[in-house]
C-alpha cells in the first residue's frame, strides 16, 4: 500500500496539470478561433455592412473551416516528424505563434483599410490564424489521448475540454454580438490575438516533453482490446458527441494519437464547413423566392432531417448478446 501512494500522488498531479492545460488551451482556442470564435460575428457583420449577401458570407465562413479539414495532415506531422526533437511542445508553440501573428496581421490590415472590408485580402491572415488554432487543437488532443490512456481518464479529460470549449462559445457569443453592434470589430481581432498569445505562453511554460527521435509504436497501456463490445452502450448516452470522442480517444493508438483523432474531427469539420456554405446559399435563394421567414424555417427543416438521419448509423453497430465478452474485458471508464 505504501509503495502505491507515491504513484497515486504522481498520477493525481499529472491529471491536475493535464486537466488545467486542456481546459485552458480549449478555452483560449474557443475565443481565438476565427470561424466560430470571438471574431466570427464581427467578421460577418463587416461583410454584411460592406454589402455582401448571405451566400457569400456563408461560403466565406466555409472557407475558414478548410484548415480544420486538414487536421489529419497536422496529426501526421506531430506524430511522425519531430520538430527540434519534440513531437508535441514545439508544434504547440509554432501553432500558437501562427495564430497570434495571423490575427495581428488581420487587425493591421483592417486598420489600414479604415474598416472598408476586402473579403479576399482579409481571408488570408484569418486562414493563417485558423491553421494555427486547428494545429494546436490536434496537438493538445494528442497529449490528451496519450496521458488519458495512461491514467485511464480519457472520458474525464474529454469532458473538461468540451466544457471549456462551450464556456468559450457562450463568452464569444455575447461579446462578439456586443462588438458587432457597436462597430468595434477590430477590437475583437486584438482580443483574439491576445488569447492566442496566452496560449503560446502556456505552451512554453507548462508543456513538458523529453526530446526523442523515436517513440515505441505500442503504448505501455494498450488501447481497449475489445472495442466491438462498446458501441451499443455508448450510443445510449445522452451526450453522443462527447461519447463518440471518448471512444475514439480510448481506441486510438497512442503513437498515432494525433493522426487518428484528427481524422475523425477533420471529417466532422468538413461537414460543418459544407453546411455553412450550403446553408447560406439555400437561405439566400429561398429568401428571394418566398421571403425571409419561410426561408429560415425551411433551412431549419433541412437541419432537422439531416440530424435525424444520423440514426441510420445505428444499423452499423454490433448488437449486444448473451455471448458478448464479459464486462471485465471492457475498457475502463
Amino acid at each position: 500500500m505504501e509503495s502505491q501512494q507515491p504513484r497515486a500522488l504522481s498520477c493525481l498531479r499529472t491529471y491536475g496539470s493535464v486537466s488545467f492545460l486542456c481546459a485552458a488551451v480549449y478555452f483560449l482556442q474557443g475565443i481565438s478561433e476565427p470561424s466560430e470564435g470571438l471574431i466570427a460575428q464581427p467578421v460577418r457583420s463587416w461583410l454584411r455592412q460592406a454589402g455582401y449577401g448571405a451566400g457569400l458570407v456563408g461560403w466565406y465562413g466555409a472557407a475558414l473551416t478548410l484548415p480544420w479539414v486538414a487536421k489529419p495532415f497536422y496529426g501526421m506531422l506531430t506524430d511522425f516528424v519531430p520538430l527540434f526533437g519534440l513531437r508535441r511542445k514545439s508544434y504547440l508553440i509554432a501553432a500558437h505563434s501562427a495564430a497570434c501573428l495571423g490575427l495581428v496581421a488581420a487587425y493591421a490590415a483592417s486598420a489600414w483599410w479604415e474598416f472598408h472590408v476586402r473579403p479576399i485580402m482579409l481571408l488570408v491572415p484569418l486562414l493563417v490564424a485558423t491553421i494555427g488554432v486547428a494545429f494546436a487543437d490536434v496537438v493538445i488532443d494528442a497529449v490528451m489521448v496519450e496521458i488519458g490512456q495512461r491514467l485511464k481518464l480519457t472520458g474525464r479529460l474529454q469532458s473538461i475540454q468540451w466544457t471549456a470549449m462551450y464556456t468559450a462559445t457562450i463568452v464569444t457569443g455575447l461579446l462578439g454580438g456586443h462588438l458587432s453592434q457597436h462597430h468595434q470589430q477590430a477590437a475583437g481581432l486584438l482580443l483574439a490575438a491576445l488569447c492566442a498569445a496566452v496560449g503560446l505562453a502556456l505552451s512554453i511554460l507548462f508543456v513538458r516533453e523529453p526530446k526523442r527521435e523515436e517513440v515505441p509504436v505500442q503504448h505501455p497501456l494498450r488501447a481497449p482490446t475489445h472495442p466491438v463490445n462498446q458501441p451499443v452502450s455508448l450510443v445510449r448516452s445522452l451526450r453522443p458527441i462527447l461519447v463518440q470522442m471518448d471512444y475514439a480517444a480510448q481506441v486510438a493508438p497512442a503513437r498515432l494519437a494525433g493522426t487518428v483523432f484528427a481524422l475523425l474531427t477533420g471529417l466532422s469539420n468538413l461537414s460543418i464547413g459544407l453546411a455553412t456554405g450550403w446553408g447560406g446559399s439555400l437561405y439566400e435563394s429561398w429568401a428571394k423566392l418566398e421571403g425571409v421567414e419561410p426561408a429560415f424555417r425551411q433551412v431549419v427543416a433541412v437541419g432537422i432531417l439531416t440530424t435525424a438521419s444520423c440514426w441510420l448509423l445505428l444499423l452499423w453497430f454490433p448488437r449486444e448478446s448473451a455471448t458478448s465478452a464479459p464486462a471485465a474485458a471492457s475498457p475502463p471508464v
